[in-house]
């Protein structure tokens, strides 16, 4: 059995307010964790169904985790996050990748 990892993404505002995703696709396995952090608050959701235990959450500045369902398909996955920098909200549409067993 293999051993599940934790995927770190680090979400931040550039100097011209462009919401930067350190890791825009990321590759996972079943039963991974997926920790997303930022200064800022943010969201982080799935739609319309998710590849992990949540469909969505949220931080007020800090970090978020979500696990990989042992069940999740391989394929790709697109999800929706939103930072908030106090003044508007800017959104991003990253990708987590589900590896074929």
């Amino acid at each position: 059995m293999m051993k599940s990892k934790q995927h770190q993404i680090v979400l931040s505002l550039d100097p011209s307010g462009i919401l930067t995703v350190d890791r825009p696709s990321v590759r996972v396995s079943r039963r991974d964790t997926i920790r997303w952090t930022s200064d800022l608050p943010f969201a982080v959701e799935f739609t319309p169904s998710s590849p992990c235990d949540r469909l969505k959450g949220s931080s007020s500045g800090g970090s978020l985790k979500m696990k990989v369902r042992g069940d999740s398909g391989p394929g790709q996955y697109e999800y929706f996050v939103a930072v908030y920098d106090g003044h508007r909200v800017v959104t991003e549409d990253p990708v987590i990748i589900i590896e074929a067993v």
